[in-house]
């Protein structure tokens, strides 16, 4: 399981992007490490729970203050699989990436 821990955008550079991007690369990098699910934690009054939702997260539990949030990252979408599929294919290769 892949641990997103904070992920943070300037309120200036926000609305561009800059959080997706973020956030695609870090699930590419789970998919590196062959990890399938990547989890975090959100203020329930957070506005970026909104954002996970919107990037498929789903709300696990609440604890206190604090939402988990956990999504499969198998299948995720086009831009995943298609990068999972060449780091496997490199793998089973011997290919370093």
């Amino acid at each position: 399981m892949g641990e997103i821990h904070e992920l943070f955008v300037v309120p200036e550079m926000r609305g561009r992007g800059v959080g997706n991007a973020l956030l695609q690369r870090g699930l590419a990098y789970f998919c590196e490490k062959n990890l399938h699910i990547a989890e975090l934690w959100v203020g329930i009054s957070n506005h970026a729970q909104k954002f996970y939702e919107k990037a498929g997260f789903k709300g696990a539990e609440i604890v206190g203050k604090w939402l988990r949030m956990w999504k499969c990252i198998t299948g995720y979408n086009f831009y995943i699989n298609k990068y999972c599929k060449t780091i496997r294919e490199d793998r089973s290769r011997g290919g370093h990436y």
